[in-house]
């Protein structure tokens, strides 16, 4: 069995043991969302009494934190008894929480995702809905303050709208443990170490720098949308329909991909016709109150678009304990150069780490996401 130590903590985020036996240990973290971790292990009963639902693990090589939330027992009378344990980082706390009432988000970005965090986690009406230590820590990295948004929510879980918001923008999020069994969140946009920038030394992955061990490389752009009709309120011929395109203006030809997306959901805003309103008040409020709701319906369109990327990535195993060390020279969300045997190059971003410990030994195997499009 191969030695790695985790910290197994209690709620309070007070260690209780630690768990440095075991036959494989997968850990990954994400540059936006939850991450998730699989330890399989003989089942040792003193690693039960402390390995508990609700429950954390930390390790050494990474900041996050991961949630115990399942224990699985097999029994083999050839292979022996063995306990399989799963979890999901801190993010994923957000999925306990929706977006419970009717909330229109215009203005600074990283304030739109506070009062989505204020309204249904930190400090809502209800108490009862309360996340106890939740709290918000605000980003001043440009890259995050000049970020702007205009959308609505209203039902969607606040994990799912925080997430769909923030891949829009390519913006990743986290949150950290914090105090004694508290949770931080924050905003961030990772730092450039390609060759695009001169601050940083930059970070270059390659079989030419002997630190790429061996890589997949996928580009596709099945699934990609360019143009968007969001279909609003009304039936048949009366109903509002708005377009969205991406940043390339939709296209035309067969570059234009189109998708139809439903916006029935989208709230008009209220028009005051009373008071001593006049016919021109009244005119110029319908007015802008129209053009707020078509803005709306758009970027609902442009969030559904989000989805449907040019997907550029490069998957593979690498060296990081040399020449450049994960934690040290790069950490998850930076932007890196990645380049194949093949001469094929991106200025990528760190999406997905997954750091692999077993019997074979130590490995990590990043997904590298190119920020580029066609």
């Amino acid at each position: 069995m191969y030695d790695m130590e985790a910290l197994i903590l209690d709620k309070a985020y007070a260690t209780t043991a630690v768990l440095d036996k075991f036959e494989s240990f997968l850990w990954t973290d994400r540059f936006r969302g939850y991450g998730d971790f699989e330890i399989y292990m003989p089942v040792n009963t003193s690693a039960l009494s402390f390995l508990k639902q609700d429950h954390y693990l930390q390790i050494p090589s990474s900041d996050r934190m991961m949630i115990i939330e399942q224990l699985q027992t097999d029994t083999n009378t050839e292979e022996g008894n063995h306990l399989t344990v799963t979890g999901r980082s801190l993010e994923s706390i957000l999925e306990r929480r929706v977006v419970s009432s009717y909330t229109v988000l215009t203005g600074n970005f990283q304030n739109g995702v506070q009062k989505l965090l204020n309204e249904n986690a930190i400090n809502p009406s209800n108490a009862k809905r309360k996340i106890p230590g939740l709290v918000f820590r605000a980003s001043t990295d440009t890259a995050v303050t000049s970020l702007t948004v205009d959308t609505q929510f209203l039902g969607e879980s606040l994990y799912d709208a925080i997430n769909t918001l923030c891949k829009e923008k390519d913006i990743g999020w986290r949150i950290l443990p914090y105090g004694e069994g508290g949770f931080l969140f924050e905003l961030f946009a990772g730092k450039d170490r390609s060759y695009d920038q001169t601050s940083l030394p930059p970070v270059i992955f390659s079989p030419s720098f002997e630190n790429m061990l061996s890589s997949n490389y996928l580009e596709t752009k099945r699934s990609l949308k360019t143009a968007a009709f969001i279909g609003g309120s009304g039936e048949g011929a009366e109903r509002t329909i708005a377009e969205a395109t991406d940043d390339s203006g939709g296209g035309t030809g067969l570059d234009r991909r189109e998708l139809f997306v439903d916006g029935s959901g989208v709230s008009k805003p209220t028009v005051d016709t009373g008071g001593d309103m006049t016919e021109e008040d009244i005119a110029d409020q319908e007015a802008a109150a129209n053009s707020e709701y078509i803005a709306q319906l758009q970027a609902k369109g442009k969030e559904a678009m989000a989805e449907t990327k040019v997907t550029k990535a490069f998957e593979g195993e690498i060296d990081a304990t040399r020449q450049f060390v994960y934690g040290r020279d790069f950490s998850i969300g930076d932007l890196v150069q990645v380049v194949n045997e093949y001469g094929m190059a991106a200025k990528s971003r760190v999406s997905e780490l997954i750091q692999s410990h077993d019997v074979n030994g130590e490995s990590i195997h990043p997904t590298f996401t190119s920020i580029e499009t066609d």
